[in-house]
């Protein structure tokens, strides 16, 4: 395989054209020249992989086993034992071929089929059922921070949790996180319905992605107004 420099990644915008409308990594890659792209023909491009560096993989194009081989090794012996963020291989792809390809290749290793929902805010849903959560509670402190398009949640002073942008341009999509012990008290919901309002009055579309498997993600999805426009699929395998 070979490696596209960043001036030539609109190349494989065709390749990637089924995920790009709704994977924000991949129009993240390939609008903003993030990540790398590696290519099996540097002139005349039918298949192509994306890395990015927190652990999402994505194949797409004509089927090619060598390419197929390569990037695997590459992924599994090259990148993850040498990464920090996480033990986890997500290696996605738009086609049944590739994906069932990699599940028989990563035998050897605990991986499994998993889904992935795509959300988009349905900006009147979200107005109206704004007006039902419940008030912050007590000793609990919502901060926006403009310059870094995030709002940090905080509880007697220290910080717990936030909801922050996991992308760039006009498409602001909601990464969350909050502490175990301050979920269930609606702290995430409000805290993401401060993030929301701050994207839409700067003009941006919010998204939320999140795997099938977590049932708590997709349901404060839901409260908070998105819905979903896409499945997709990847092969997570654990390799540490």
């Amino acid at each position: 395989m070979f490696l596209l420099e960043k001036n030539a990644y609109s190349k494989v915008i065709s390749i990637f054209s089924n995920m790009f409308d709704y994977d924000i990594t991949v129009k993240m890659a390939l609008t903003n020249n993030q990540g790398f792209i590696y290519v099996d023909d540097l002139v005349n491009p039918e298949t192509a992989y994306i890395e990015m560096e927190w652990g999402f993989y994505y194949l797409s194009g004509k089927y090619n086993d060598q390419f197929l081989n390569t990037v695997i090794n590459h992924i599994l012996i090259d990148i993850v034992p040498k990464q920090t963020i996480h033990d986890m291989a997500f290696i996605f792809s738009d086609s049944d071929i590739w994906l069932n390809v990699i599940d028989q290749k990563l035998v050897d290793y605990e991986h499994s089929k998993s889904k992935r929902l795509n959300l988009k805010l349905n900006k009147e849903k979200f107005l109206q059922q704004k007006s039902t959560f419940e008030k912050l509670p007590e000793n609990y402190e919502l901060q926006l921070n403009t310059e870094e398009e995030k709002v940090d949640v905080l509880y007697m002073g220290n910080w717990i949790g936030c909801c922050e942008r996991g992308s760039t341009g006009t498409i602001a999509e909601c990464d969350v996180f909050l502490k175990e012990n301050h979920r269930q008290k609606g702290i995430a919901t409000l805290m993401c319905t401060k993030f929301i309002e701050y994207h839409l009055s700067q003009g941006n579309e919010l998204t939320w992605s999140c795997w099938e498997a977590n049932v708590p993600s997709c349901k404060l999805a839901i409260k908070l107004g998105f819905e979903l426009y896409k499945e997709s699929y990847a092969i997570t395998a654990k390799v540490k």
